[in-house]
């Protein structure tokens, strides 16, 4: 498995594992897009970009920019804000294990927040990008 399929599959685990997120997200936690026909806030994460760094000729670690957010149904960002702050909390300075390679440092660099009209129907996002510093 790759260093990018893992911190995918940590992120599932960490986010979809926490009580209070799936209370706050009850539409669950999903890399990309949630599946058609899924209810209520969700989570959603994917992987912006990332960046290699090299210490002579070998990679030393990579730096990963995932966007992590909440996407709630409705006028209101309150549902989307609360699973924001929850994801933060859970992601902010962890160093969870990976199945592949291992995370030096994860946190928050930018905030994320908006509204989005879709066939009539308005959803909110809030959330933001993550660096995940990880080496394999």
């Amino acid at each position: 498995m790759s260093v990018d399929d893992a911190i995918d599959a940590m992120l599932v685990t960490v986010l979809g594992g926490d009580a209070t997120l799936t209370g706050l997200a009850p539409g669950g936690v999903w890399r990309g897009l949630a599946p058609e026909g899924t209810t209520g806030t969700v989570v959603v994460f994917s992987n912006a970009s990332g960046t290699d760094n090299y210490a002579f000729a070998d990679r030393a670690f990579t730096m990963y920019r995932y966007l992590v957010k909440a996407i709630a149904p409705g006028e209101s960002s309150v549902p989307a804000n609360n699973a924001a702050s929850r994801i933060d909390a859970l992601l902010s300075d962890a160093t969870p294990t990976l199945t592949s390679g291992s995370v030096m440092s994860m946190r928050r660099e930018q905030t994320v927040s908006m509204p989005e009209a879709v066939g009539g129907e308005t959803y909110q996002h809030a959330g933001g990008y993550y660096l995940i510093y990880a080496q394999e």
